[in-house]
């Protein structure tokens, strides 16, 4: 959420251990099952939703339980939501997001992938 706070963008964490394949942006369907962390099943009809082999996986607006990171979560997926298109405002973003789970998180081994 800091990442979020500082840059704007809608962030999510994913346990990739609980992602399903590879990870497609699309639109939510009317109907489509989402639980999402701390709220209930959701409406995301109409919502940007990431999706893997096994259905919505996650948000802009809410984590999914399903992909849901916890203290058992060894591989994560930080998504940035920078629609903006503004790639220095992004790397900037993602150079923070790097801070903060090194600092914390003792990450190590890091990947960054922008699309």
């Amino acid at each position: 959420n800091l990442v979020s706070l500082r840059s704007g963008y809608a962030t999510g964490l994913l346990d990739a251990r609980h992602i399903d394949g590879d990870l497609t942006l699309g639109v939510g369907r009317d109907g489509e099952p989402y639980e999402g962390i701390g709220r209930g099943v959701l409406n995301i009809a109409g919502l940007p939703v990431y999706r893997d082999q096994s259905g919505a996986a996650a948000t802009p607006t809410s984590d999914s339980t399903r992909t849901m990171t916890s203290l058992e979560t060894r591989r994560l997926l930080f998504i940035i939501n920078a629609y903006d298109g503004n790639r220095a405002h992004t790397e900037a973003a993602v150079a923070y997001a790097l801070e903060l789970l090194r600092r914390y998180a003792d990450t190590h081994d890091e990947r960054v992938v922008y699309f």
